[in-house]
Order: C-alpha cells, then sequence, then structure tokens
C-alpha cells in the first residue's frame, strides 16, 4: 500500500508511532536518529505541532550538548595544557636536581681527596712534631741516663778501690806483725802494687760491662716508652680527625638537603602561582598539588605556609593591575574585596599591601588631609574640585588668619597658599617665614608648603626656592600641573 493511499487513521498511527521512537530516542541522548525520524513523520504531516516542538527541543539539547562538550574538551585541553606545563617544569626541575647532584659528587669527591691530603698532611705534620719531641726526651733522658751511669762508675770504683787499698794494708799489716820490726820486702810492695792494680782493673771492667748492660736496658725501656707513646698519639690524632671530617661531611650532607629541599619548595611555590594564574578549578588543581607534595615530600604545615604565600602574591599581584592606572573605580574596588574575602586577606594586610603597591607605583596616599589658602573662591573650588578626585580631606579657607587656628589644631600633611591674600592680610611668603621661625609650633614648622601666584618674576621664584618651598605654583595654573606639583611634594 503506497503512502498516497494510507488512510488518515493509519496515518495519525504511524505518525503517533515515530514520534515515540523520537521520544526513545531523545531521552537516550540519539538526537540524529529522533532528527531521522522527525523527517519521516513530516512525510506524513508536514505540520505537525508535536514534531515542531520536538525538532525545537532537539535542536536547543544538541546546542546544549555541543556546549558542553566544548567546554570538556576545553577543561581538558587546559587541564593538559597545565599537565605538560607541569611536567615540563618537573622535568626541568628533575634535571636541574640531577644535575646538582652530579655536581655535589664530584665536588664530594674532589673535597674528600683534599679532605684525605689534608688528613694525611696533619698526620704527617703531627708524627713529625711528635716524634722531635720525643726524640728530644729520649736524647734528655740518655744523657740524664748516662750522668747517671758515669757517677754510680765513679762512686763504684772508689768503693772497690777502698776495698782493694783496705786489702792491701791488712797484708801490710800482717806481713809487719810477722817480721816485727824489720822493713817490708820491695818484692813484696811490688807483688802487692800488682795485684791492687789488677784488682782495680778487673773492678773497673765488671764494672763497665754492668753498667753498659744497665744502660742499654735504660735505653731500650725508654725507647719502647717512647715509642708507646707516640703510637697512642697518633691514635687519638686519627681518632680526632675522623671525628671532625664526620662531622664536616654530616654539617655539608645536611646542608644539601636542605638546598634540595629548598628548591622542592620554590618548584611547588611556582607550580601552585602558575595554577592561580591559570584560575582553574578547585577539582583540577587539589589531585595535582597533593601528587606533587608527595613526589617532593612536602609537608602539610610547609604546604600551607606556601600556599599562603602564593595566596597574599596574588593578592599583591591583583592589587597592583588595579591601581597601576591610578585610583581604581567602584566595581574594580569590589572585585578585590572579594578576593581579600577568599583569601582571607584581613584590613590591615590589604592596607598594608595597597600603601606598598601605591608606593611602587607612584600614587599619593589619598587620606592625608590637605589646607588650601586663597582669597578667590573661584580658585579655592577649582582646587578642591581637582584634588578631590584623588585626596579624601581638602579644607579650604579665604585668609591665613582664619585658617590658623584649625592648622595648629589639626596639621595637615600639606598647605597650599597665594602669596598675595589681599590689603591688610598675612601674605603667603610671611606666613611661610613665621612657619618655619617656628612660631606656630614645631608641628606646623615641618609640614610642606606650596606657593601660588600670579607672580612668575625669576625673583620671587628664586626667593621661595631659597626659603625652603616645596613648589612653587605659578598662576594660571592647569589641572596637570596642580595634581603634578601635589603629587610631586606628597609621594
Amino acid at each position: 500500500m503506497s503512502d498516497q493511499k494510507v488512510s488518515a487513521e493509519e496515518r495519525n498511527k504511524r505518525v503517533s508511532t515515530l514520534l515515540h521512537q523520537v521520544d526513545e530516542a531523545v531521552k537516550q541522548s540519539k538526537f540524529d536518529l529522533a532528527l531521522e525520524k522527525l523527517r519521516k513523520v513530516y512525510e506524513y504531516d508536514l505540520k505537525n505541532m508535536f514534531a515542531r516542538a520536538y525538532e525545537e527541543r532537539i535542536l536547543v539539547m544538541m546546542v546544549e550538548q555541543e556546549r558542553r562538550q566544548a567546554k570538556v574538551e576545553a577543561a581538558q585541553n587546559i587541564e593538559e595544557q597545565v599537565t605538560a606545563e607541569v611536567r615540563r617544569r618537573l622535568n626541568d626541575f628533575y634535571r636541574t636536581q640531577e644535575i646538582e647532584t652530579q655536581k655535589r659528587k664530584v665536588m664530594q669527591k674532589e673535597e674528600h681527596a683534599l679532605e684525605e691530603q689534608a688528613r694525611r698532611a696533619s698526620v704527617r705534620e703531627w708524627k713529625e712534631k711528635d716524634s722531635e719531641a720525643l726524640e728530644q726526651e729520649r736524647l734528655k733522658r740518655f744523657e740524664e741516663l748516662e750522668t747517671r751511669m758515669i757517677a754510680q762508675t765513679r762512686q763504684m770504683l772508689q768503693e772497690s778501690s777502698s776495698r782493694q787499698l783496705a786489702d792491701m794494708m791488712s797484708v801490710l799489716e800482717r806481713t809487719t806483725a810477722s817480721g816485727g820490726s824489720k822493713s817490708i820486702d820491695r818484692n813484696v810492695l811490688e807483688q802487692l802494687k800488682n795485684e791492687y792494680e789488677a784488682g782495680l782493673a778487673d773492678a773497673r771492667t765488671k764494672m763497665e760491662e754492668a753498667m753498659a748492660h744497665k744502660l742499654e736496658d735504660e735505653r731500650r725501656s725508654i725507647r719502647e716508652e717512647a715509642f708507646q707513646i707516640l703510637q697512642e698519639d697518633h691514635r687519638r690524632a686519627q681518632e680526632e680527625l675522623i671525628r671532625r671530617m664526620e662531622e664536616e661531611r654530616q654539617q655539608m650532607v645536611t646542608r644539601d638537603q636542605q638546598k634540595a629541599h629548598n628548591n622542592s619548595l620554590e618548584a611547588y611555590r611556582s607550580l601552585m602561582m602558575l595554577t592561580s594564574q591559570l584560575e582553574l578549578a578547585y577539582e583540577v588543581t587539589q589531585p595535582l598539588l597533593r601528587s606533587l607534595r608527595v613526589t617532593l615530600s612536602i609537608g602539610e604545615e610547609e604546604h600551607q605556609k606556601v600556599e599562603r604565600e602564593v595566596q597574599v602574591n596574588t593578592y599583591i599581584a591583583a592589587v597592583r593591575e588595579t591601581w597601576k592606572s591610578g585610583k581604581p573605580a567602584p566595581d574594580e574596588l569590589e572585585v578585590l574585596q572579594s578576593l581579600q574575602r577568599l583569601y582571607t586577606i584581613s584590613d590591615a594586610e590589604h592596607k598594608t599591601i595597597t600603601d606598598q603597591v601605591k608606593l611602587e607605583l607612584g600614587l599619593p596616599d589619598e587620606i592625608v588631609p590637605i589646607f588650601v589658602i586663597d582669597d578667590d573662591q573661584h580658585i579655592l573650588a577649582f582646587i578642591k574640585h581637582v584634588l578631590k578626585k584623588t585626596y579624601q580631606t581638602i579644607h579650604t579657607s579665604s585668609s591665613i588668619e582664619e585658617a590658623l587656628p584649625s592648622l595648629q589644631k589639626t596639621p595637615p600633611a600639606l598647605i597650599l597658599c597665594d602669596v598675595n591674600l589681599g590689603p591688610g592680610k598675612m601674605g603667603g611668603f610671611t606666613f611661610y617665614e613665621k612657619l618655619i621661625g617656628g612660631e606656630y609650633g614645631d608641628a606646623l614648622k615641618k609640614v610642606p608648603f606650596i606657593l601660588m601666584s600670579a607672580l612668575t618674576e625669576d625673583f620671587f621664584i628664586k626667593s621661595a626656592k631659597e626659603l625652603g618651598v616645596k613648589s612653587y605654583l605659578a598662576k594660571p595654573f592647569t589641572r596637570e600641573s596642580l595634581e603634578s606639583s601635589v603629587k610631586a611634594v606628597l609621594v
């Protein structure tokens, strides 16, 4: 049965079936299949409102799907870029670490060689010094020993001679006693003399041999004692050198480990700054940083410290970016406040950071009070209008006499004063001379001063500079010259 001959009831039935299939395809996100079914529906009923609704819905869903897919792909690309950058930096870091390690090994080898040479030289020097001292001590003891031995030998020889002499006298006495008053035979005396000399020589020989043996024993004892002392000194010197070398080596290892850990912290800080600058999602950065902490052996306390440093540095960069074109707009300040809350930056920290950034950028402090004195209300209004854009507190007065009570009560950061304030009124030059002379108090004496005048002759400008005036603003002045003069004084 052809399509032309299909009855209305059959056509409606087929359309209903096709729409049901479209619905199922949509639920399964098979949009191409759903669109194909819709084309068949249009063959039966070109104006079917359900088909039109489905088509519109499918097109919207396809656009949303493409948008989500694009976001996913963009996130994946960013993640891949970050991962690639992280890997590149890690590779650079590891390559640097490897180079540093090789350098350290070479340096350690050279240091060990130098230490060994120094140790040997020290031991050799120590040995030479100790050996020399011990040799001198040994020679001294040898001399003392020889002196003592010579004295003992003399004493023993004297004792032996006395004994021989006594024996000889005994023989003479016996001979005399046996012969009566007869004179002693010369032969007997000669025999006695010979016996005395022989005994004396024999005693001397024995004595010398005994002394030589004793001297040699004493020398040997002295040498052995000196050798033992030398060995003990060398052992102590060796142990002391080894102890010192081990301490120095341990200190060097500790320094190298600390240096390597500092490099790891710096690499971690750089990568954390990178993820902050790229404004990656928390779900992307945290697993990466957690893995990096494990790789680089960074503890939780160190992580928190580095994270705080990164947050503060990021906030400083944001403040610098906000203020680099001058005073920021209200919406920019709101963004900065949101960032301040996100990073838990206190108001005191915020003020310190802002003041420092403004000082770096050469921007003035807008909260300082400024006092302007001029008898022309139009000039006062113009100055206040210009300065009010930057500075919050601008006081004005038409005469010095009127301004003095307020000035003495609360000294400002800057005074702008006209030279000629009208007849009968104190002028700017006179006021400044009294001011720096201390007539109005020490507090006002140090306040910077700018003179304003239509008198542009060199005489007045030179006089003002000689007095110490910070700036001489010639009337009529422009907004730019006014801002520049005030900024030059206050920054």
